[in-house]
């Protein structure tokens, strides 16, 4: 895990606001973490029937353990606000090729007016690239915000994926 941190101050406002990136361990913040997930899952999930929240913080604590998952923690004081999740290792159809794919992106309504988001963003680049990853994908529900903004930040369109319930 990278030992940085870093602090976006928001001035837009009337009063400057404070956020903090950290890179950090899952594993000690399940609890902090559940409401922030079940916020997400809330607003994004497609099949809310099939899509039962119950995260499975084991299997994530083991990839991050194993070096194959990071995860990035934005905070507003000492509240978490959001989040970036991302797996790292060697693409399934071209293994030359370290691949990171982020896997989970959020950030709190709230706090989605200022740059956060982005700083995550650029955060999460920053540690695959320090990682070794050439190549990062990101996935973004259709007509969502992180959907219109990916474009203008350079990423081109890998695929599509469309689901069916069975």
């Amino acid at each position: 895990m990278a030992a940085w941190a870093m602090t976006v101050t928001e001035t837009a406002a009337p009063v400057a606001t404070t956020y903090r990136i950290v890179e950090g361990a899952i594993d000690g913040r399940q609890d902090e973490l559940l409401p922030l997930l079940a916020a997400h899952r809330d607003e994004l999930a497609t099949h809310k029937a099939l899509m039962r929240f119950a995260p499975d913080f084991g299997k994530h604590i083991d990839l991050q353990r194993k070096g194959l998952l990071f995860v990035l923690f934005a905070y507003h004081g000492e509240r978490l606000i959001g989040y970036s999740s991302t797996i790292i290792c060697p693409h399934l159809h071209y293994p030359d090729l370290l691949h990171a794919h982020n896997d989970l992106l959020f950030v709190a309504r709230p706090h989605r007016k200022g740059r956060i988001g982005l700083a995550l963003i650029n955060r999460t680049r920053d540690a695959a690239r320090v990682r070794g990853a050439e190549f990062m994908t990101w996935h973004a529900k259709p007509r969502t915000a992180l959907a219109a903004l990916l474009p203008r930040l350079g990423c081109t369109l890998q695929d599509v994926i469309f689901g069916e319930e069975l």
